[in-house]
């Protein structure tokens, strides 16, 4: 909610004979779901700010307060024109201040002054009024949701609420399709329900013995069962009425499958009229699927399973038509074996949909015709390319009655590849809520349960990686694992600025008591070399720590560690908002522990008589040579851009290192064409040290 409701209250306001000025802001505010009759909602809120006071023959006086209060707001919903979705929050104009208090953090009592201010009851009800009821919408928590049903004009008649011990719980009814109960509101996540079926991918499964008696082991699937009855324990659940789903489905679902089965059959041919445009001319054979045309559908609900049934026709030797019905089931598959196991098969690890009782009416004559026989093949092909979709369609109303318009072009985006019914899908739906920048919630699919009058989906909710990351300015873009690494080059002598990137997810920028902890190692965490914590609202610039390498504290480090830590304490417990190490290490072809190096080494080049172009000149083969460099710095401050550009075949521990010269300073005149002149003098043509 940091995003939603970046509250400030600025103005100054009478108190009799004198003025209050004051600039509050709201600070994250709390949501607590518990058991009450009336269903309520109720949310901690604080605000803390400065307040100026002024009066006639009074000194100005200024201090800094915090306002605290408990206010309780029921369940109200909106219909969003623009998104045509319905979106759920709490209703601001009848909130109801449960308690309230002000306390004094810092400055001077004003009290004494003015009269009874700070721990004013009217005081208080102000703030707290005027931070809930400065825009009606900041309390909508959830995301646009429901958005098929009102995109078909469907009116909610009435909203049902049940509030529980950490869960909102919700119920709406539909005019002209019924009415339900809100007595009978559960929470779905706890209560104890029937589920799903499920399969296991077994590592190793005992599949047989050979003729001496020696096991056979192999990877197979194992039989689809029906998981126990229990609790799901899951974050989302949704349930939907069959009638609904019918009408959802006779007024677009079915013209959606339409579509989308031909559009299957057209992204398979297109690719293959490039290959056929191309220069190797390839020959295209119709697949039997891109032969095939689906006429009409139906599907019914039934007890665990969907039943399809409908006309299809085959168009690869002469028309055939055909009625056909199977049912679908969809099923949880999970994986059993080691860790590698695991790994290479983490795909299989989601949801899939299975058919079966697959039933083709044929003609009796049609088996004997010659040229004919793959129409079989064809139509029992269609289930697991085509009927697939009927689960995809359903399970995307069952998903966009949780997370609507959210999703950008939600139809496509969930049949291609988020729902794979047939392959098996994670069934990951990211978004994020309207208005904000983050932090990006996941669904995550993990049960569905068919009856003949609903289809209920349970889903895992949780908030997907944060978008905040620190990094050295001007290089790398994000990098979200909980250590980075990066490099700085000893070349460059300017200071390393690291930098966080808060993404405007983490904090309200406004809340003066989260805070921001830097702390700057040298080679390893037994080497701290800076440290600062301070609350990002007032500091000066508290999004930046630097590290200045070049320097001779800390020139001879050859790497540095950061640290940076978001956090807000609670009074008695402490919320971590961010934690990240950027590891850097310094790279360079010298070891700087010693102020000088040379190198040497053996070079192979073929050898001539003369210089090129001389008519004199002879090939003498190859050469052998010993090179001897000049006596370098180390140190990048003072050092020439050829100090570290010797062979690479050369490692940075095979160079000769010298922690003093091999001759006196003083001398350094005598020893000239020993020594770098760039390094030492600035320059051939320089005669002074540098």
């Amino acid at each position: 909610m940091n995003n939603l409701m970046q509250v400030r209250l600025k103005n100054s306001v009478a108190h009799g004979a004198n003025t209050v000025a004051f600039d509050l802001v709201l600070v994250e505010p709390m949501l607590d779901l518990i058991d009450n009759p009336d269903n309520l909602v109720f949310a901690d809120i604080e605000l803390v700010g400065p307040l100026t006071f002024s009066g006639p023959g009074l000194p100005t006086l200024g201090c800094v307060i915090s306002v605290k209060a408990r206010i309780s707001m029921p369940v109200v919903r909106l219909v969003d024109d623009k998104s045509k979705a319905i979106q759920f929050g709490l209703d601001t104009e009848h909130v109801v201040v449960v308690s309230s208090g002000s306390t004094l953090i810092s400055g001077t009592d004003p009290n004494p002054v003015y009269g009874d201010i700070v721990g004013n009851s009217l005081l208080t009800s102000f703030a707290i009024m005027g931070a809930v009821t400065q825009d009606p919408n900041q309390f909508l928590f959830t995301p646009p949701l429901l958005e098929p049903f009102a995109r078909r004009a469907y009116v909610i008649s009435a909203l049902g609420v049940l509030i529980t011990q950490g869960s909102l719980n919700l119920g709406v009814d539909i005019a002209g399709f019924g009415q339900g109960d809100a007595s009978k509101l559960v929470d779905m996540n706890l209560a104890a329900t029937d589920k799903g079926f499920k399969k296991t991918l077994q590592q190793a499964a005992h599949t047989g013995d050979d003729d001496y008696g020696v096991p056979f082991y192999d990877t197979v699937w194992s039989g689809t069962t029906l998981r126990q009855k229990g609790p799901h324990k899951t974050g989302v659940a949704v349930s939907i009425n069959s009638v609904i789903l019918n009408d959802l489905f006779l007024h677009s679902g079915r013209y959606e499958l339409f579509s989308r089965f031909e559009q299957s059959k057209f992204e398979g041919i297109s690719g293959v009229i490039k290959q056929i445009n191309s220069p190797y001319n390839t020959v295209y054979e119709p697949s039997a699927v891109s032969l095939t045309s689906l006429n009409a559908i139906d599907v019914v609900l039934g007890h665990d399973v969907i039943e399809v049934t409908g006309i299809a026709s085959s168009f690869s030797a002469i028309a055939v038509h055909v009625d056909f019905a199977l049912k679908l089931r969809i099923v949880h598959t999970y994986m059993e074996g080691n860790t590698q196991y695991l790994m290479n098969y983490a795909s299989a690890d989601g949801v899939t949909a299975e058919s079966f009782d697959v039933d083709i009416s044929q003609p009796a004559w049609l088996t004997a015709l010659q040229g004919v026989t793959g129409v079989v093949g064809v139509l029992l092909a269609w289930p697991t390319s085509g009927a697939s979709l009927v689960v995809v369609m359903l399970l995307e109303t069952v998903v966009s009655a949780v997370v609507g318009s959210v999703l950008e072009n939600a139809e496509s985006g969930l049949s291609s590849g988020v729902f794979d019914a047939v392959s098996g899908f994670k069934g990951i739906t990211g978004f994020t809520l309207p208005g904000t920048q983050g932090p990006t919630f996941a669904l995550t699919l993990d049960d569905v349960v068919v009856r003949p009058d609903s289809m209920s989906a349970w889903f895992h909710f949780e908030e997907q990686f944060t978008q905040s990351y620190i990094h050295i300015q001007g290089k790398n873009g994000p990098a979200y694992a909980p250590v980075v690494n990066d490099t700085w080059s000893a070349r460059r002598s300017e200071a390393i600025d690291v930098i966080m990137e808060n993404g405007g997810e983490l904090y309200n920028r406004f809340d003066p008591r989260v805070r921001i902890q830097w702390r700057v190692y040298a080679n390893d965490t037994g080497n701290p070399i800076a440290e600062s914590d301070v609350d990002i609202a007032s500091a000066a610039d508290p999004l930046h720590v630097s590290i200045n390498h070049s320097s001779a504290a800390l020139a001879s480090y050859t790497g540095f560690i950061v640290r940076c830590r978001i956090y807000r304490p609670w009074g008695g417990w402490t919320q971590e908002l961010f934690n990240q190490e950027l590891r850097i290490a310094k790279e360079d072809r010298l070891d700087r522990t010693h102020p000088y190096v040379r190198w040497q080494h053996t070079v192979f080049y073929p050898g001539y008589s003369e210089k090129q172009n001389d008519p004199k000149r002879q090939a003498l083969g190859w050469v052998v040579t010993d090179r001897l460099s000049k006596i370098h710095y180390t140190d990048p401050a003072k050092r020439c851009r050829f100090a570290d550009a010797y062979s690479p075949d050369l490692g940075k521990d095979q160079l000769n290192y010298f922690n003093t010269l091999p001759f006196e300073l003083a001398d350094i005149a005598k020893h000239r064409k020993q020594v770098c002149p760039y390094c030492f003098f600035g320059g051939p043509d320089k005669l002074k040290l540098k």
